[in-house]
């Protein structure tokens, strides 16, 4: 099958996840922001980091736009989110850990300074932003 092999072992992904895998989807642009309050969420202001993805070109799933991770925390502060822009990605792992995600990623640069590296975000929560588009024949056992 064309799914990605963390996706074949875990049974327990949340819906928003991206089980058939993004590799080769494009990050366009990364950007943090905080949210207020509101009596729906009576927790401190909330912070918000988002991807922008092009996932034209992405060998699984192409139907991804952005993804939002809420109350956050980047767990490798060495890759700040400029350099994200521009970046592929090559795979992904999350898990659950304490009632928080963890997803770690693992991204090309192709331009310069080229080559490999990882970045780490832990959260309570994510939205993905999609665009209902699927490549035909991509998604073995789906409608």
């Amino acid at each position: 099958m064309n799914i990605s092999p963390f996706a074949e072992r875990s049974a327990d992904l949340p819906e928003w996840y991206w089980k058939a895998g993004l590799h080769d989807a494009q990050i366009v642009w990364a950007a943090a922001a905080a949210l207020p309050g509101s009596r729906e969420i009576p927790l401190p202001p909330r912070t918000c980091f988002a991807l922008r993805l092009n996932a034209r070109d992405a060998l699984y799933d192409v139907s991804v736009e952005e993804i939002r991770f809420y109350h956050y925390k980047i767990l490798t502060p060495d890759v700040p989110p400029e350099a994200l822009q521009g970046a592929y990605w090559i795979e992904d792992r999350l898990t659950r850990e304490g009632g928080k995600y963890l997803l770690k990623i693992i991204l090309e640069r192709c331009g310069r300074p080229r080559g490999r590296f990882d970045f780490s975000i832990r959260f309570e929560s994510a939205e993905v932003l999609r665009n209902g588009y699927r490549r035909p024949g991509k998604y073995p056992g789906r409608a």
